[in-house]
């Protein structure tokens, strides 16, 4: 093989980038097939009359490339980031470790096809196939194309200079890891800063058609169903009503839905793709008919184990592929101003530093101890963190404080979007007019994230009388996910689809 003197954390920055551009060509082809298909879905629903998720401001999107682009990036950078890591470590071993051994490259293969069955493990699923065939196999094969011979001395320890740093942040961070590390991300980092709100932002306004493209029927918002019985008619009018109860929304005429149901026999024939699922009779299903229809979502869902890919890859796979990136992004940019060497050595010490300043205030953060003793106390903070703090206590404990919900106006007008987003939050078990009032209010903040939780508090507060407001403004809104949050709170709340929404 031809002498590289390029040390293996550039390699890294290379393969790992290689890898998301191919994951996001995949992952966009991905969701723009999903989109069209839902887009399909949803046009039956229109004219059946039912109340669309998202709206007629939002479909149309689904029939264009930039969504698909978008929500692609989801997949892109968690199992694209988790595949392409998996793939440089095992050519690093192969070909440094293990020196090209065949025998060793047939055990990395049987792996390789072992996780294939496994992501098949529920059904066949093409878009995952495609994923965990292509993304390894391009990023295996140009990390060895790319792996010198040898590396020399000075690279070496470059090389382990590079890898001591996520051992380092692991180390920090592991500790933060119990709880909701996500939400402590997003309250004490993307929402202090513009760059980190511009990214929650295009979080919020794209992860629908990505979430759309591998959920199960279970987690859809709305399914659609065809039913083709033999009861009298008001015995069909029951039967119907229970489906439409768990959002299965019934179509009339042949037209590709999520479930068939054909009576045969006294029995009921759950059909999906044209392939028999499940059979069961009249009775057993009328009586618990949540069971039955979790079980149909189980034994269909084949996305199941790609969901699993996903969430590993964002645990694990993420945070070391940004890294790379960074360090890679930060020693090309020094490079230009110091030696090779130097710049690896300075872009180190970056990423560590960013790193740790992140997780500070998250740390300082698990240090504060709130009671219900005094929490009228650390509400009253004049640090927004702590109020922060208070109110997330609020939100497990549960006390109410009426004089929270009256004092809506200052605490809807902070600037920090954190304590907005938990104050609205913590309003969820407040059964006052003034809480009432204060979510209302909520409804027209202009941050995505406390528009959201205000309808999931309203659809706690057991308040019936405005259910016609929110359907009002899922019919307006122009963002799926506060549409999304607005029809569970309706259904909440106990309303139901029926074909004059």
């Amino acid at each position: 093989m031809k002498s590289r003197k390029t040390g293996s954390y550039l390699i890294a920055f290379k393969a790992v980038l290689l890898g998301l551009i191919t994951t996001q060509i995949i992952a966009t082809a991905h969701v723009y097939i999903s989109n069209r298909a839902f887009y399909q879905s949803l046009q039956l629903v229109r004219k059946a009359g039912y109340l669309l998720v998202p709206n007629q401001h939002v479909i149309e999107s689904l029939q264009k490339m930039g969504p698909a682009f978008a929500g692609g990036v989801f997949f892109t950078l968690s199992i694209g980031s988790g595949l392409s890591i998996i793939a440089i470590i095992l050519a690093w071993t192969w070909h440094r470790l293990l020196s090209r051994n065949i025998l060793a490259l047939l055990i990395i293969i049987s792996a390789w096809l072992m996780g294939i069955a496994g992501i098949n493990s529920n059904g066949f699923n093409p878009i995952a196939t495609v994923y965990i065939t292509i993304i390894p196999v391009v990023v295996f094969t140009a990390a060895l194309y790319w792996l010198p011979d040898r590396e020399e001395n000075k690279n070496r320890m470059l090389t382990v200079l590079f890898l001591a740093v996520p051992v380092l942040l692991i180390a920090i961070w592991l500790p933060l890891a119990k709880g909701q590390v996500f939400l402590d991300i997003r309250d004490n980092v993307l929402l202090t800063n513009s760059l980190g709100k511009k990214i929650n932002d295009f979080y919020y306004n794209n992860t629908l058609y990505a979430a759309q493209a591998f959920k199960s029927l279970d987690q859809k918002t709305i399914k659609t169903c065809s039913l083709e019985l033999k009861a009298n008619d008001s015995h069909k009018t029951t039967i119907e009503n229970i489906f439409l109860s768990y959002d299965y929304l019934v179509i009339e005429g042949d037209h590709p839905v999520d479930l068939y149901v054909e009576e045969q026999d006294g029995n009921l024939v759950f059909i999906h793709l044209g392939k028999s699922v499940l059979t069961t009779t009249l009775e057993k299903f009328s009586a618990n008919p949540g069971t039955v229809l979790k079980d149909f979502s189980g034994r269909t869902d084949s996305s199941a184990p790609l969901r699993f890919y996903v969430f590993v890859s964002m645990m694990i796979g993420s945070p070391i592929c940004l890294y790379i990136v960074l360090h890679g992004i930060f020693s090309l940019c020094l490079s230009l101003l110091v030696g090779r060497a130097w710049a690896v050595v300075m872009s180190v010490i970056l990423c560590a530093l960013i790193g740790t300043g992140i997780a500070i205030p998250l740390h300082m953060e698990k240090k504060l101890n709130i009671e219900t003793g005094n929490l009228d106390q650390v509400l009253g903070s004049k640090l927004w963190r702590e109020r922060v703090a208070a109110l997330r206590y609020m939100t497990i404990k549960g006390p109410d404080n009426n004089k929270l919900a009256e004092n809506y106006q200052n605490w809807l007008a902070s600037p920090y979007i954190a304590e907005r987003y938990w104050y609205v939050r913590a309003l969820g078990a407040n059964r006052s007019p003034a809480a009432g009032k204060a979510l209302m209010t909520a409804l027209d903040d202009p941050n995505t994230n406390v528009v959201c939780m205000a309808y999931y508090s309203l659809g706690r507060s057991g308040n019936k009388d405005v259910i016609d407001e929110l359907k009002k403004r899922i019919l307006s809104s122009n963002k799926w996910y506060e549409q999304f949050y607005a029809y569970r709170a309706i259904r909440a709340l106990g309303w139901q689809q029926s074909k004059t929404p």
